[in-house]
């Protein structure tokens, strides 16, 4: 709260960024940074951590509401459109200033506009979290199968309700393990995660397999 006072008083974040606490999520969700999004191939979906900085909402010719974002993270800012089916589903928790994680493509017509397919505030985040997995790449030729029996620890010491499954590289396929381990989503988690294997290897996924 404090830092959205600053920048709606300054226009800028004074003592810092509300995304930096989060850093370790946009991490872990394999989120790209707005500086990078117009680079992208406009068939590949990206997932984006940011914040909303102002919002449009516009009528179409049809009597149909949709809304323009302005979306910003640590690295840049840039225009989101938010189409009026999604727009329908999310803009009760539309607020400026609110954390969103946002899901979507880069516009075919316009290359600095990024198209929403799905949004989710920081409020449905833990609902967001029971509806993914850890997913972890290993590697049955260089020792990464030993280092899988660390994880009974980091299950002990960081319980929670999202389990941890592998995608073996070799073999381009999921797998669940014989004993599931179940862990929390957050800071903690991932530091001990990545004592193990490097955070490049560790990401947060939509469910493969349903308990």
């Amino acid at each position: 709260q404090l830092l959205q006072m600053e920048k709606t008083a300054m226009g800028m974040y004074i003592s810092g960024h509300p995304l930096d606490s989060l850093k370790w999520l946009s991490e872990l969700l394999k989120c790209q940074p707005l500086s990078e999004v117009q680079f992208t191939n406009p068939q590949k979906t990206i997932r984006i951590l940011c914040t909303a900085q102002a919002i449009r909402r516009h009528r179409t010719k049809t009597g149909k509401e949709m809304a323009f974002l302005r979306i910003e993270d640590t690295s840049g800012s840039m225009d989101a459109v938010i189409f009026s089916e999604l727009y329908s589903q999310c803009y009760p928790k539309l607020k400026e200033g609110n954390i969103l994680y946002i899901t979507g493509k880069l516009s075919q017509r316009e290359q600095n506009n990024f198209v929403c397919e799905s949004i989710r505030t920081q409020e449905d985040f833990p609902k967001l979290f029971q509806q993914m997995q850890f997913c972890i790449k290993v590697s049955r030729q260089n020792g990464d199968m030993i280092k899988l029996q660390q994880l009974s620890d980091i299950g002990r010491d960081c319980k929670g309700n999202t389990e941890i499954i592998l995608y073996l590289t070799d073999e381009r396929k999921y797998v669940q393990l014989r004993q599931p381990i179940l862990i929390d989503v957050s800071k903690k988690t991932c530091q001990a995660l990545y004592q193990i294997f490097p955070a490049e290897k560790v990401g947060l996924i939509p469910a493969i397999y349903r308990s």
